[in-house]
């Protein structure tokens, strides 16, 4: 997935989180390596660094947009409040897509 970066202007990540702040957090994102980088499923940050060791440049800028989960147990459906905080994050995430 990290030539998938190639080619863009820039990158919009997006997960949930029980650790940021409601509703939703967007923070800028440089390559790295962490504990990710030895197993399957890497954070972006790592895969920025994939990226960068591959092509032996930079990648685009990423920006990575935390929303605020509230269950996460498999088959629970999103409670009213993350459903706020999801409405909230798309809100800013389609100005992020008009105004680069």
């Amino acid at each position: 997935h990290a030539l998938d970066l190639a080619g863009r202007k820039r990158i919009l990540f997006v997960d949930a989180s029980v650790g940021c702040a409601g509703p939703f957090e967007a923070t800028s994102l440089q390559p790295a390596r962490d504990a990710s980088f030895t197993t399957h499923a890497l954070s972006p940050q790592a895969l920025m660094q994939v990226f960068t060791d591959l092509n032996g440049r930079s990648p685009p800028p990423c920006t990575l947009l935390a929303i605020r989960g509230e269950r996460f147990d498999l088959s629970e459906p999103p409670g009213a409040k993350a459903l706020e905080h999801l409405d909230a994050a798309t809100r800013w995430a389609l100005a992020w897509l008009r105004h680069p």
